[in-house]
């Protein structure tokens, strides 16, 4: 999170146990435009692929 806050990036911390819609509401309303999680997270978070999300980055 460092990282993002050195680059001028708002931080959304979010529960990857949400819902996907609970997860597309929370990024929809913070103004989110990119994801950056765990691979582990992927199944989840490819569930949100068709939303306003630009970029999506999965991490080890």
């Amino acid at each position: 999170m460092l990282a993002c806050f050195r680059m001028g990036i708002v931080a959304v911390t979010t529960n990857p146990n949400l819902t996907t819609r609970e997860l597309r509401y929370q990024f929809r309303k913070s103004g989110s435009k990119s994801i950056i999680s765990m691979k582990s997270n992927e199944s989840i978070i490819s569930s949100l692929s068709n939303s306003h999300l630009m970029k999506i980055l999965l991490v080890n």
